[in-house]
């Protein structure tokens, strides 16, 4: 384990973070775009590689109310971040809340496992991204 800079943890927890923000908000193709363009995203027991298939499969999941509002919300917590030079590794737990009716009730919980390469122009992306939840096992 190799402890990177302080800025470049800040920036790599920071993707993490634009990640569930692009999640909850319906923002796919900015999501996708925090990928390398060969980014391998694994959820819901699939595969996807390449930025473009990554934002066809998350823009098909989306849910919006409709007011526009996101019916939900994925809280990110106890990011352990690992920088080694231009690549870094992180673990995340989160925890999906869903709006049900006036209410809000926690879905579904897990943990992220991310690996990310910083590119020529010193911007962190996702090069592999594993989400896990506690109620389905890995495929």
């Amino acid at each position: 384990m190799t402890l990177g800079s302080y800025d470049d943890e800040r920036a790599v927890a920071r993707v993490l973070a634009t990640y569930t923000r692009c999640l909850d908000d319906g923002r796919s193709q900015e999501l996708a775009e925090l990928f390398t363009e060969d980014g391998v995203l694994r959820a819901m027991n699939q595969e996807v590689s390449g930025r473009s298939a990554i934002e066809a499969f998350i823009a098909s999941r989306m849910e919006l109310r409709a007011d526009g509002r996101p019916s939900s919300m994925h809280v990110l917590s106890n990011c352990l971040i690992d920088v080694d030079g231009d690549e870094a590794t992180a673990e995340s737990d989160w925890v999906y809340l869903r709006r049900e009716g006036e209410g809000v009730q926690v879905a579904l919980a897990g943990r992220y496992r991310d690996r990310l390469a910083r590119n020529s122009q010193g911007v962190w992306r996702i090069v592999e991204k594993e989400a896990s939840a506690l109620s389905r096992p890995p495929p």
